[in-house]
């Protein structure tokens, strides 16, 4: 991955430490010492945790490619649910770049200030975030215990993190957040930034009170919220909407500056790895006429050959490693195997280069300020018949070609290349889609139900299909979709495991399922009066729990195309199908139709296609009010009681079973089942 400036998730890995392994340090002379404010009722039903936040303060101090945060929190503690929350006491730093100092810890209690910083202990810990993800970051946490604390004190606690940059220019930049889920007092940072270094301010809500003043050497720029009650979080946010208030600066006047502090690094040419001279020289005679063979060669090689792991300590987290040493180790992280793979490309005469986007808020780009920190993930693109098409090579399981294959989904890129100045946007919507081609076939027998399930994928639907193929074995695969129709058909069985089929240079995947509902069963569950068969399930697509009134976009998948089918063969009566519906709107267009013949025969076929990926507040409660309508037409049901089956009580029911019985397709023999 590239490494972004904070992280948040926490695996311990204990060190041996003692209390001075944390520095201490004076409040520097350049802070101002705020005034803890008193706790606001109107606030006090919106706390949680049994504590209460009166104070959050950051300030920053910028100079160049160092600079020094000093960060201050109070805690009040509400009820004795607050006392560990309060107690406990957790900061991370990166060794390789930061210095980190506690500058005081305090409990106030009836007015009293109890110093503690000279008598606590420090244990320090190996922070690893994403171990399960393959990544080692080498971050640093520093744990600490406030003793005796109680309900109504107040701790007060101070840190001055001492920060170089891990790339020129990045510490010149900053992003911050001024509100929560629980309420604070005071939420403030202040920026003291060079006079004669100009910078970019990101647009503020009017929550924001915003003040600057200019120094002989420092301007001081001060954002403050206070009193805010915390908002309430509506659900299915697009990653890159952030409900809460903040804001950021920056002192790079472009995207291409960022580019130009990384493009030292980036703008090396590597040799091919020895290792891999023979599959090159291979893949350029196998392909010597065809730039896009070569190019997904090289991508499926770099995939295949080369593990994901990120060794992202120090500067790791921000520049990629020899393309010689990843091959002889045979793992890499995202910026690794990119620029290996755009070394392949170029010794292919393929025009190719890297370039960093974000995998959850890569849409969101083009509203930031340009950043290093912007980033978290870098892929490699090549230039074919020209246009440039984007791969990711921490990728699995793609197949087929560049035309087949899908594109990042990852919205804006930077091209880490002179002259690339600007944020590209990947269109992924052609090769890139989600869902699946799905017919179930329902055909009466002797023996009873037969039921034959095809789901045909394509494109990103595929990938996903080998990847989950390759993840779980097919027993558990066969188990979990036999329980879906088990919740339908309760005494269905198996009749052989399902299977897949995979047309790799289509870039397509087909999965049979095979089934029977036994004669018997279905009047002993009563299926005869209430056979019920049922479509697509589009929850997965879109939903929205808050709609009326709604406040933020909505994020549903796209680009999505789900087809649908059910085909009924010899059923016992005739059908009357549903009448067609069709919908359109802004974000999705849907159709459901059914036909009939006669000898029992049905078609129900439901087709769904997604337009945009966002929808706008005030079109949720619309949109979202035509899908519970496309929804409520997945399932349905039909009595199978053949015309004139005998209904008379007591013997009603075996009436009926014996009636449906007659009209179930029989053997040569005569008889209904071998």
């Amino acid at each position: 991955m590239f490494r972004h400036l904070f992280t948040t998730t926490i695996a311990l890995l204990p060190l041996t430490a003692s209390a001075q392994d944390l520095p201490r340090a004076l409040v520097p002379d350049w802070v101002t010492v705020n005034t803890i404010p008193e706790i606001d009722p109107e606030l006090l039903p919106y706390a949680s945790g049994g504590v209460f936040y009166r104070l959050d303060d950051t300030q920053v101090r910028h100079d160049g490619d160092r600079a020094e945060v000093y960060h201050r929190l109070s805690i009040e503690v509400l009820s004795r649910e607050g006392l560990e929350e309060a107690a406990n006491i957790l900061r991370s730093y990166d060794p390789e770049f930061d210095r980190l100092s506690l500058v005081h810890l305090d409990i106030i209690r009836d007015g009293e200030v109890i110093a503690l910083a000279d008598e606590v202990s420090a244990e320090l810990f190996r922070r690893e975030t994403q171990v399960e993800q393959g990544i080692l970051d080498g971050t640093m946490s520093v744990h600490l215990v406030a003793p005796d604390v109680r309900v109504g004190d107040v701790v007060d606690l101070a840190f001055l993190w001492e920060s170089e940059a891990p790339v020129p220019g990045s510490l010149m930049t900053g992003r911050y957040q001024l509100e929560y889920d629980v309420p604070t007092g005071m939420s403030q940072v202040t920026s003291f930034w060079p006079s004669d270094v100009p910078i970019s301010l990101s647009t503020l809500r009017d929550e924001v009170e915003f003040s600057h003043s200019e120094g002989e050497m420092q301007d001081r720029y001060v954002w403050t919220v206070t009193g805010q009650v915390p908002p309430e979080i509506e659900d299915e946010l697009p990653p890159e909407f952030n409900p809460y208030l903040g804001f950021e600066y920056s002192g790079y006047a472009d995207w291409e500056a960022v580019t130009a502090a990384l493009g030292r690094h980036y703008e090396v040419d590597h040799a091919v790895p020895e290792a891999w001279a023979a599959d090159v020289a291979r893949i350029a005679a196998e392909h010597k006429d065809d730039p896009a063979a070569r190019a997904f060669a090289a991508l499926r090689l770099v995939q295949e050959r080369v593990r994901y792991v990120g060794v992202e300590i120090g500067a790791g987290g921000y520049y990629a490693r020899d393309p010689a040493l990843v091959v002889s180790q045979g793992f890499g992280d995202c910026k690794d195997k990119a620029v290996l793979l755009r070394t392949l490309l170029r010794a292919l005469d393929v025009e190719a280069e890297v370039a960093l986007t974000d995998l959850d808020q890569g849409w969101g780009l083009p509203d930031r300020l340009p950043s290093v920190f912007a980033f978290d993930h870098m892929i490699a693109g090549a230039k074919i018949h020209g246009e440039w098409v984007w791969m990711d090579p921490t990728s699995s399981y793609e197949e087929g070609g560049l035309v087949t294959a899908a594109r990042p989904d990852y919205g804006y890129v930077l091209p880490v290349t002179p002259g690339r100045d600007d944020l590209v946007r990947i269109d992924p919507e052609e090769r890139s889609y989600l869902g699946a081609d799905v017919t179930e076939s329902y055909r009466f027998t002797p023996r009873g139900v037969l039921l034959t399930v095809t789901s045909h994928y394509q494109n990103r639907s595929a990938d996903g299909q080998r990847g989950y193929w390759a993840r779980n074995s097919v027993r558990d695969i066969a188990d979990r979709y036999l329980d879906y129709y088990r919740h339908y058909y309760p005494e269905i069985e198996r009749l052989d495991l399902p299977t897949l089929h995979d047309q790799k240079q289509a870039n397509r995947v087909l999965v049979v399922e095979n089934y029977l509902i036994p004669k018997d069963s279905i009047h002993e569950t009563d299926l005869v009066r209430d056979f019920t068969f049922v479509g697509p399930d589009y929850g997965w697509v879109m939903r929205a729990k808050d709609r009326r009134n709604r406040r933020s976009p909505l994020l549903i998948n796209h680009p999505v195309s789900q087809h649908h089918r059910v085909l009924v063969a010899n059923a016992p009566i005739e059908f009357a199908p549903p009448d067609r519906v069709e919908m359109e709107n802004e974000a999705f267009s849907y159709t459901f139709w059914g036909g009939a013949s006669e000898g029992g025969n049905m078609t129900l076929d439901w087709t769904l296609e997604s337009h945009k990926r966002i929808v706008a507040p005030q079109d949720v409660a619309r949109v979202m009010g035509e899908a519970d309508e496309m929804n409520e037409m997945t399932t349905w049901s039909w009595d199978l009681t053949p015309e004139g089956a005998k209904v008379d009580a007591p013997s009603g029911f075996q009436g009926i079973v014996d009636g449906l019985m007659s009209f179930f397709p029989q053997d040569e023999d005569g008889g209904q089942d071998r």
